[in-house]
């Protein structure tokens, strides 16, 4: 539709263009009977011509059908009680909302996480807070989120969260059940707690917030100044490089409070 927009604004030019080499003739002509515009005809189709190009310019401004609106730069997250990794005193806090079947969130996790936290993390610069996202179309993420909140009552989150990663093909119930035990987390419990399904309401709090903040993707993250109950920040989607992260919390950690 752009296209033809453009095409007609042509035209019209070309249209001025003519009507105003013909009233110029008007202007050099001895009858005015032999001229075909009068000098009113012209200005009115002039005067027609500007106001087809005022449209058209109103036309393109506004949004074409079916166009998605353009997200927003910033988010917030709730995180009040959800997995952390990190001084929780620290000043700049990220959250990130992942899916384990998420061959993205699975890149993320073997690179850009592992730089991050070492250099950040580590140093007590930034808390991680992890929100879960299990997308609709991977099948085995909302039991595999379940287990994780599970074997985080056991402090073996970050533990089975990285061996999710690594064996993202392998997440049915007896593949979590080796990889429960290959990281020492007591059977009995852990399995109570997967069959009381007691974290399927907070992951669907998570999904929810996600919702609301318009985020559609995994991994998407918020990067913003450390807050007990609800981080505010910058949006960044997707596993993007360390750099990206990093001048982002280096802003933030330069900020006076």
């Amino acid at each position: 539709m752009r296209i033809k927009y453009i095409l007609l604004l042509v035209f019209c030019i070309a249209a001025t263009v003519i009507i105003t080499l013909e009233t110029s003739q008007y202007m050099q002509s001895e009858k005015s009977e032999d001229v075909l515009l009068t000098r009113i005809q012209g200005e009115t189709i002039l005067k027609e011509l500007a106001d087809i190009r005022k449209t058209l310019d109103r036309i393109e401004k506004q949004p074409r059908a079916g166009s998605r609106p353009s997200i927003p730069k910033t988010a917030s997250a709730a995180i009040k009680g959800r997995p952390t990794l990190g001084d929780p005193d620290a000043k700049v806090t990220v959250v990130e909302f992942t899916d384990y079947q998420c061959p993205f969130c699975s890149r993320f996790e073997k690179s850009t996480f592992k730089q991050l936290k070492k250099n950040y993390i580590d140093t007590g610069k930034v808390l991680w807070v992890v929100l879960d996202m299990p997308l609709s179309f991977h099948k085995d993420a909302q039991f595999a989120s379940q287990a994780a909140h599970c074997a985080n009552e056991q402090e073996k989150f970050w533990e089975l969260r990285e061996l999710f990663f690594q064996n993202q093909k392998q997440l049915l119930p007896e593949h979590i059940a080796q990889y429960a035990e290959q990281v020492g987390i007591q059977t009995e419990a852990f399995n109570q707690c997967i069959n009381s399904n007691r974290y399927k309401e907070t992951i669907q709090r998570d999904i929810a917030e996600a919702q609301k903040q318009r985020i559609t993707g995994t991994p998407t993250f918020v990067v913003g100044i450390s807050a007990p109950d609800v981080v505010s920040g910058k949006r960044i989607v997707g596993a993007q490089h360390y750099n990206v992260f990093s001048a982002e919390i280096e802003a933030l950690l330069k900020t006076k409070g």
